[in-house]
C-alpha cells in the first residue's frame, strides 16, 4: 500500500510541475492550461474529497493524505493564478466545500511556534488562504477581474464574499 501512495504522490508532484509551468501565462495564451485543468481538476476534486475523509479519520495515513492534499491545493492555485479556468468555474461550489473541509481539519499535535508552522496541516491552510485571497482580491472582485471574468466574479462574490 505504501508503494501505491508513493506512486500517487509522485504523480501529483508531476502534475503540479505541469501546472506550475503554465500558471503565469496571460489569458490569451492559456489554451494548454485550460486543457490540463479540464483533464486534471475533476479527478483531483474527487481525490481531494477522499483525502479529507482519510485525514479526518486520523491514523497512519492521515499525514500522507494531508501531504497529497497540499499538492492538490497548489495545483488549484496555479490553475487560478492569472485567471480562473473554465473547469474551476464550473465546479466552484464543490471546490469551495473542499477548501472549507480542509481548513476545518483538526490541527496536528506538533507543538507550537515554528514547528507548528511547518506541519502539513499548516501548509494546507496556507495554500487555502492563498486561494481565498486570490478570489477575494482578484477573481471574485468584479472591479479587478480580467478578460470577461466579470460574470464569474459577480456570481462568486454573491455566493461567497464576506460582507464588509
Amino acid at each position: 500500500q505504501s508503494d501505491c501512495i508513493a506512486q500517487a504522490l509522485c504523480g501529483l508532484l508531476l502534475l503540479r510541475r505541469l501546472f506550475k509551468q503554465l500558471e503565469s501565462r496571460p489569458t490569451s495564451r492559456r489554451a494548454e492550461l485550460e486543457t490540463l485543468a479540464a483533464a486534471a481538476l475533476p479527478p483531483l476534486l474527487a481525490l481531494g474529497s477522499m483525502l479529507v475523509s482519510a485525514a479526518a479519520q486520523g491514523g497512519g495515513g492521515a499525514h500522507q493524505a494531508i501531504e497529497m492534499m497540499r499538492v492538490i491545493l497548489k495545483c488549484v492555485y496555479s490553475a487560478l493564478l492569472m485567471a480562473v479556468s473554465r473547469q474551476l468555474q464550473k465546479d466552484i461550489g464543490a471546490w469551495m466545500q473542499l477548501f472549507v473541509a480542509v481548513a476545518a481539519l483538526p490541527a496536528g499535535t506538533f507543538g507550537s511556534g515554528v514547528v507548528a508552522e511547518m506541519s502539513p496541516e499548516a501548509k494546507c491552510r496556507k495554500w487555502i488562504f492563498h486561494i481565498f485571497l486570490r478570489f477575494c482580491c482578484r477573481h471574485g472582485n468584479p472591479r479587478r477581474c480580467v478578460n470577461g471574468g466579470e460574470e464569474f466574479a459577480q456570481a462568486w462574490s454573491a455566493a461567497y464574499a464576506v460582507p464588509v
